[in-house]
């Protein structure tokens, strides 16, 4: 054992002093860890709001972005409609074109044939020759009708296209 009696001769004030300093360590300790410990808190908090306010802004962003797909599908689901209905309507305009066109030339032609028949298929001794050759050009005009009225079908089709999808989701995209 280590004996005792050296201590005895140490100055009390000497004791003192090194349980004042301990219990002075032992305070500043305690006061710098309950510091980090809220530093650490507001560290924490701070992270949290930050995290909160990134996630927000990526949902409302989403969401936006959603919208602006959500609209633009709606212009393409309705350019679509409208497209369809317009080639069903001019599909019939041509089918009427072309009756019109059948029955013309059967009336040049001068005979009660049926309108499905070819205008050119029975010819008499004294058939006007002219007849022929109008019954023709009004079949080949027929034919350049059809053509003009499926590309401008198209050509109005298109730019309805672009009028409505394209050209929005520019503005659209502008407006962010």
């Amino acid at each position: 054992m280590i004996p005792l009696a050296w201590l005895s001769g140490i100055a009390p004030r000497l004791i003192a002093g090194a349980v004042v300093a301990a219990a002075v360590l032992a305070g500043y300790r305690w006061i710098d860890h309950r510091g980090l410990a809220r530093g650490r808190a507001e560290v924490q908090t701070a992270w949290d709001v930050d995290v909160a306010r990134r996630a927000a802004a990526a949902l409302a962003a989403e969401q936006s972005a959603r919208a602006t797909e959500q609209a633009l599908n709606d212009k393409v689901r309705k350019v679509s409609n409208a497209y369809a209905i317009e080639k069903t309507r001019r599909a019939t305009a041509d089918r009427a074109a072309a009756d019109s066109l059948r029955r013309l030339g059967a009336a040049l032609a001068g005979d009660d044939r049926a309108p499905g028949a070819d205008p050119a298929a029975t010819g008499r001794a004294d058939d006007d020759p002219r007849d022929g050759i109008i019954a023709e050009c009004a079949d080949a005009l027929g034919r350049v009708d059809s053509a003009y009225r499926a590309l401008a079908s198209q050509t109005e089709a298109l730019q309805g296209y672009t009028r409505e999808v394209c050209l929005r989701a520019e503005n659209i995209s502008d407006e962010r």
